[in-house]
């Protein structure tokens, strides 16, 4: 089992309020071994829950994710259209993909030998969850 990261009290309390906590804790638990760090955040940037290597670093990367998510939405928005779907980023150590998930945004870090259509893959499942989760009720 991996281990979690710890979660700000502000995005603890509006987990717990919504009842989410243990269901995207489960969630994270079955994404393939190719995926280093996912990291689930509300659309302020506070982290919600994060799991994988690197969790030091979760709080921050989840405020970048938000910016960086909203950044492309800004741009798609100015090109007459509604929302950036989904942000992707190669480097040669790591694949980065972020993507709108219901009322959370989520954030997967592939390790450097990531397939690139496995974390894009693993990517919609998990956005498809999320979003049934937090429109379900």
């Amino acid at each position: 089992m991996k281990a979690m990261a710890t979660v700000s009290r502000e995005s603890f309390d509006y987990i717990d309020r919504e009842g989410y906590r243990s269901t995207l804790k489960e969630m994270l638990n079955d994404l393939p071994a190719d995926i280093a760090l996912t990291i689930i955040s509300s659309k302020d940037g506070l982290l919600v829950q994060a799991e994988g290597s690197g969790q030091q670093d979760s709080d921050q990367l989840a405020a970048i994710s938000a910016s960086v998510l909203s950044l492309a939405d800004a741009i798609v928005a100015h090109a007459d259209g509604v929302s950036c779907e989904k942000v992707f980023s190669q480097s040669g150590d790591h694949d980065v993909l972020i993507m709108h998930a219901g009322k959370f945004i989520i954030t997967l870090i592939g390790k450097s030998d990531a397939n690139m259509g496995l974390l894009l893959a693993a990517g919609k499942r998990l956005t498809a969850a999320i979003t049934e989760l937090t429109t379900a009720g």
